[in-house]
């Protein structure tokens, strides 16, 4: 990305803070090492710190306030012996050049002490609801404090959710570029493994070849755990154990994505093993697609996010019916969501530097969506034990949906259903 972009995105974080509170502080830590097996673990940056600087430098802190010229970053001191055992580390001089702000070095005790000489003359203090080490020091500190003592600093700890996560919903377009090509890595990964999709393939082997293909067409990382469900273990949403083999005539569920340069690809596919679509869950899964489809043409700016996911529900009741797993009149069985027990989740959710994008709009039915945004939709019907002539199993087809002036694009049209 342009390093312009995240000192526009510091402007907006000042504009709100100013809009708010003039007498406000917001905090972000980026994330202290991981240690497993006495080394250093997969080190994984704080979102929004990253979304303000698009840096990964380890254990800093971020202070950002219009009561400064600029804003502040605290770190440790430069450990030559560090360089040796991991390798060069990332300039936190650069970093401060790049987003223009004071730069702090200190030793990793003096850190406490540090951010609460800044935070001091504050009323109000921002902090995300998941803290790091050191804000969760501060915290500790802050709420340990006597009454006299404590008027010295911040009397009110808030949540950041309104100054960067909602900042995070409507994306740049460098940032839809970055999630189109973490899009298109997935579809290549899927498209390359479909001859394994065959009787007797173990779902761990598939999930192996599925991310080796991830890491070969160029991705950083998953982003999250592949969700490799075959024949009744599609009916448990996040099925994790990937411990069976595949089955003749079974549906195969692969919820997937692959995160590039931070940020992601979230899209399920089903396939039948062997390569034939055949028997009632081929029904199954033309009524999932028909969900799909009803509910991405739902899609617009200030669309509601409750119609969208209604688009979906009223298509797999209709489906249902015809199944004969539920009877009645369609609006009937609509207005007494009689689909739930088979449709047991939300319409989708944010994506974007995490798979659910923090925002607000994960299970919001009642809110809208805005152009900028790019959302799933990922309609599916489950059955955890036989129903009628349905074995248990599930279908879920999920893509990823920018929000535009005009409508939508489908980011992930690009994979074929």
């Amino acid at each position: 990305m342009k390093k312009d972009i995240f000192n526009q995105r510091i402007k907006r974080v000042l504009k709100k803070l100013a809009e708010g509170n003039g007498n406000s502080c917001l905090a972000l830590e980026s994330a202290p090492e991981r240690i497993k097996s006495g080394t250093n673990d997969t080190y994984v940056v704080n979102p929004d710190f990253y979304y303000l600087t698009g840096s990964k430098i380890l254990n800093a802190v971020l202070l950002i306030s219009n009561a400064w010229e600029k804003p502040i970053i605290i770190t440790n001191k430069p450990n030559p012996l560090k360089v040796v055992w991991d390798g060069p580390q990332e300039s936190a001089e650069k970093l401060a050049r790049e987003i223009k702000a004071d730069l702090i070095y200190t030793e990793e005790l003096s850190f406490l002490n540090i951010i609460l000489s800044k935070i001091r003359s504050f009323e109000n203090l921002y902090c995300p609801k998941q803290q790091a080490s050191h804000l969760n020091q501060v915290l500790f500190y802050l709420n340990s404090l006597d009454k006299l003592t404590a008027m010295r600093f911040p009397r009110s700890i808030l949540s950041t959710e309104a100054f960067v996560a909602t900042e995070r919903l409507i994306k740049d377009p460098e940032e839809i570029e970055l999630m189109q090509k973490a899009i298109q890595i997935t579809g290549d990964s899927l498209a390359a493994i479909q001859h394994l999709i065959t009787p007797g393939m173990p779902e761990a082997n598939l999930t192996a070849a599925l991310e080796f293909q991830f890491k070969i067409h160029g991705a950083n990382g998953l982003a999250f755990n592949t969700i490799m469900a075959s024949g009744k273990n599609a009916a448990v949403l996040h099925y994790h154990q990937n411990s069976s083999k595949l089955k003749k005539d079974d549906y195969l569920l692969i919820d997937c994505g692959a995160e590039y340069q931070n940020y992601c690809a979230d899209i399920s596919r089903c396939y039948p093993v062997g390569g034939d679509h055949r028997g009632i869950y081929a029904e199954i899964y033309q009524i999932v697609l028909s969900a799909n489809e009803a509910a991405i043409a739902k899609v617009k700016d200030k669309a509601q996010i409750k119609n969208v996911y209604l688009a979906a529900a009223k298509e797999l009741t209709i489906g249902l019916k015809e199944l004969g797993v539920l009877k009645g009149k369609v609006s009937e069985l609509m207005a007494k969501r009689a689909f739930a027990p088979y449709f047991v989740h939300s319409i989708g959710h944010s994506l974007g530097m995490e798979t659910h994008d923090p925002g607000g709009h994960r299970e919001g039915k009642e809110l809208f969506l805005k152009t900028g945004m790019v959302f799933t939709i990922e309609p599916g019907l489950y059955f955890s034990k036989a129903t009628k002539n349905i074995p248990a199993g599930g279908i879920r087809i999920e893509d990823d949906i920018l929000v535009t002036k005009t409508g939508y694009k489908n980011l992930s049209q690009i994979i074929s259903k």
